[in-house]
């Protein structure tokens, strides 16, 4: 089943660089709207802190800065993007913006333009990117839906950056993941998003954390529900 409101509140969250920074190896920059600015929580209990807290138990002196603001657009994103490159010198950076310029009807073109304009940026600084692609509600219209999730998979296509896979349908539908308002999801639901998260991860950025495969946190089940379908 789909929540709409839960769909659209979860989206509505979240200088100019004067030469490119020289990346810190063990730095990863999240920049995003509130699925990754602990909305509505202790920012100790966001999936990003979670994050930092794995990455910690490594012996290589991970890292992790979460930009993350709600309510934020991709043209935010642009905007921030080189002062927080030039201020943390991240050696990689995960962008996870765009649910807010679908949920506005803003053409696809225009955040695919933007979010390559990061993807560019942050690799000039000297850094890896990685996209988590957002998923929009049913009302927007199929045409309108398959243009922009269809423009996302195609940044990571021709731009090579990995997609990240976020579990739309598990934290959005379940009760239990969910605030008391019944739209935003909740402590419980971050440790679902970060295993998740974490195979991918590991994948693109091999963290000596990773050389341990972590145990499921006690609120996030050992293996997420399956898509059913059309998401976010």
């Amino acid at each position: 089943m789909m929540r709409m409101g839960l769909m659209v509140l979860w989206m509505v969250g979240a200088g100019a660089l004067a030469g490119p920074a020289l990346a810190d190896g063990s730095t990863t920059l999240v920049i995003g709207d509130s699925l990754s600015a602990a909305y509505g929580m202790p920012q100790e209990d966001g999936w990003v802190a979670r994050l930092a807290e794995r990455m910690a138990g490594g012996d290589d002196g991970a890292r992790v800065v979460n930009a993350s603001i709600s309510g934020d657009t991709t043209v935010g994103g642009v905007s921030r993007l080189p002062a927080l490159l030039a201020t943390h010198t991240p050696a990689a950076v995960v962008i996870f913006l765009g649910g807010n310029d679908g949920l506005r009807g803003i053409a696809p073109a225009v955040t695919q333009k933007n979010l390559e304009a990061m993807i560019e940026a942050v690799r000039k600084a000297g850094a890896a990117a990685a996209l988590i692609p957002v998923r929009l509600p049913p009302n927007y219209g199929e045409a309108y839906i398959n243009a922009f999730e269809g423009m996302q998979r195609q940044i990571c296509a021709t731009t090579g950056v990995p997609c990240l896979d976020f579990p739309w349908q598990t934290v959005a539908v379940e009760p239990r993941y969910l605030q008391e308002d019944g739209l935003h999801p909740n402590a419980a639901a971050q440790g679902v998003i970060l295993e998740a998260l974490w195979p991918g991860l590991c994948r693109w950025r091999a963290w000596s954390a990773c050389a341990a495969e972590p145990m499921p946190t006690a609120d996030a089940p050992a293996e997420a529900a399956p898509a059913a379908g059309a998401a976010p």
